[in-house]
């Protein structure tokens, strides 16, 4: 395998090629390779996610199969992948969703978990122009500012919650927590 992929990065590159050209056309043939990759593995997996007597949560009633592929374009580090699982809705309470997307960790939206986290790291350091470019893969400038917007907010609410908790403690002397530390 590395030899056929050193063989076509030879190919890619033009007599002039400098290392930079070099790790951005190696980087763009890993993700051409592995991105399908990946989407085949967790199209593998989403396979074995029960998803047979799920309940809808607004109004109980079973949920019904309405796609048995349904297709999940997603965006990561490693490129695009196709992700296909069970699509589930109940046409009483309106709820509709995909089990496997739940068990596997894919969250919302077309990124992956990794490219998330990438956006938010990154988004901390550099502007948000910058940032889309230095993740590697084809992302537009208003997509990473969500990204990493929106884990920051998730940030500040799991800070405030525990400063909240914290606060409460001590309120409250008398009313050791679980999650509260006493030094004698």
């Amino acid at each position: 395998m590395r030899a056929l992929a050193r063989e076509e990065l030879h190919r890619r590159l033009s007599p002039g090629a400098t290392a930079a050209d070099a790790e951005g056309a190696a980087r763009k043939l890993s993700q051409e390779l592995f991105g399908p990759v990946v989407g085949q593995e967790w199209t593998r997996r989403a396979a074995e996610v029960p998803y047979r007597g799920l309940r809808c949560g607004v109004c109980g009633n079973a949920l019904g199969v309405v796609d048995r592929r349904r297709r999940r374009q997603l965006t990561g580090v490693q490129g695009e992948s196709v992700l296909e699982r069970p699509y589930l809705h109940c046409s009483h309470g309106g709820e509709g969703y995909a089990p496997a997307d739940q068990v596997l960790g894919m969250g919302v939206g077309a990124w992956m978990p990794s490219l998330t986290e990438a956006a938010a790291r990154l988004g901390i350091e550099v502007p948000f122009e910058m940032e889309a470019e230095a993740l590697g893969v084809p992302v537009p400038t208003e997509d990473v500012r969500r990204a990493t917007e929106g884990i920051g907010a998730v940030a500040e609410a799991e800070e405030q919650a525990a400063v909240d908790r914290a606060k409460q403690c001590k309120e409250q002397p008398g009313e050791a927590g679980s999650d509260t530390l006493v030094v004698a």
